[in-house]
């Protein structure tokens, strides 16, 4: 599985969790190793936005910040929406 699959994959299964840090806790552990797995990105990539909110809401998960992980988990999922609504795009063209 390529670093990219993988971290979509970890990203996607996150973001459709339900729940806030404790019932993401087995979760993040596999997202943040396929974040730092991801090579970088090039400048308009579509995977951009959402590698960032899923660096945001590690970072919120680090401090321990109940409500700005709930908001990021948020960015997340729109983000990923986003990706997803681009792929279609792709696909359907």
């Amino acid at each position: 599985m390529t670093p990219r699959a993988r971290f979509v994959i970890c990203a996607a299964a996150l973001a459709a969790n339900r729940g806030g840090m404790s019932w993401d806790s087995h979760l993040l552990s596999p997202l943040a190793s396929a974040c730092e797995a991801l090579p970088g990105l090039p400048a308009g990539d579509a995977l951009g936005p959402v590698r960032g909110a899923c660096e945001t809401l590690l970072a919120a998960r680090l401090a321990g910040d109940a409500f700005a992980y709930g908001q990021a988990k948020d960015a997340l999922q729109l983000r990923l929406a986003a990706y997803w609504a681009l792929k279609v795009r792709e696909v359907a063209a």
